[in-house]
């Protein structure tokens, strides 16, 4: 990675090791899910392109995570402490504009998704609060909104994480 160009301003965001035959999701904070086909994407010899020009994004959409298509579940979650399960095969997008999997609440943003590997789920919150319940719980949706994963009086979900019980947790901070 230390080789890799940037135009004036730019940085890196996120790095995903994937083969040229691979899908790549792209998840942004409205709740859409992009793919694109790894071997679609700019050579690294040159300065990358914008998204703007893969998908046709929304007024000020951010893109909040990014990961090579596997068969499995992952966890989708919103600032708002709502979530739910949702299996790969149906986050995949046909189209330049998306597929909104992830319904919001009024003011609300889609902040994460990860992976289901692990029995746990551990939702932690701004306010320093978490709670970790079996992932068994926690319903299994085509799109929507969810449940309810933790309330916030007076502040919001900050992240979430699937967690095996013999393992234990822990959090890389950044």
């Amino acid at each position: 990675t230390s080789e890799i160009k940037y135009r004036e301003g730019d940085k890196a965001k996120f790095i995903v090791h994937a083969k040229s035959t691979d899908k790549i999701l792209f998840f942004s904070d409205m709740g859409y899910f992009f793919t694109l086909k790894s071997s679609n994407l700019p050579s690294g010899r040159g300065v990358g392109e914008p998204l703007s020009k893969m998908f046709e994004l929304r007024n000020n959409e951010k893109i909040v995570n990014i990961f090579p298509y596997f068969d499995g579940k992952v966890v989708l979650a919103s600032n708002d402490g709502l979530g739910f399960q949702v299996i790969t095969k149906n986050l995949l997008a046909s189209t330049k504009s998306g597929k909104r999997v992830l319904n919001l609440n009024e003011g609300a943003i889609a902040k994460t998704v990860v992976q289901c590997v692990g029995d746990l789920l551990a939702v932690v919150g701004s306010n320093r609060k978490m709670v970790i319940f079996p992932i068994s719980e926690l319903p299994e949706q085509n799109k929507g909104k969810g449940v309810i994963l933790q309330r916030y009086k007076d502040g919001f979900l900050s992240d979430i994480k699937v967690i095996k019980k013999e393992e234990g947790i822990s959090w890389d901070m950044q």
